[in-house]
């Protein structure tokens, strides 16, 4: 296969004559070559309006499925995040409390009983809440209005004076009450995907 300017023929690429070696000057003049191009200029069929091209529905199935994973990711994400939230609460309310000083600062047996109970709902609860299950809702729930049933007694059961601390650990657990509480209605009202 040669190619030579002077008897090779030659196509126009863009209004310049460019040369053709042999085989492809053979492939241009095979026989059927005409019913080829025919058929590669034959107008194409005319599309359904209605219908997207294959190309762009493939797209938007893809897009689709992105966001069902996002959505999903978003889901598990946020039983992530409040078990993180639980976590830190509990370790700020009992930051905050001091030593006892109250006039029995001695724990009875039955709130000793209550607090093993609580801490072993809110551990249960993180580990579900940490695995992306929406169910840790429910025993954040609990576990919360433990701590909170534990804050209101510490000065009642005079184990500690009643002192500003104690409003901040009020607080601290009545938030983590009203936040298992919405986030527990919030996952009962949305579907399950």
């Amino acid at each position: 296969m040669s190619i030579t300017t002077e008897a090779a023929p030659t196509t126009a690429h863009r209004g310049t004559p460019v040369p053709v070696s042999d085989a492809h000057a053979f492939l241009i003049t095979m026989p059927g070559a005409e019913a080829a191009d025919a058929a590669a200029t034959a107008p194409l069929p005319a599309a359904n309006p209605y219908q997207r091209p294959a190309a762009v529905q493939r797209v938007a199935v893809r897009s689709r499925r992105s966001l069902i994973r996002r959505v999903l990711a978003a889901r598990a994400a946020l039983p992530r995040l409040w078990a993180l939230a639980m976590v830190t609460g509990f370790l700020a309310a009992g930051a905050i409390e001091p030593v006892p000083d109250g006039p029995d600062p001695v724990v009875p047996a039955w709130i000793a009983a209550i607090g093993d109970v609580t801490l072993l709902i809110l551990l249960v609860a993180v580990v579900l809440l940490l695995a992306g299950q929406r169910a840790g809702y429910g025993l954040s729930t609990y576990g919360s209005a433990g701590l909170v049933l534990l804050a209101a007694l510490c000065p009642a059961t005079g184990h500690h004076v009643l002192a500003p601390w104690w409003f901040g650990q009020l607080a601290i657990t009545m938030g983590l009450l009203a936040g298992s509480l919405a986030l527990r209605s919030r996952a009962a009202r949305s579907p399950a995907l």
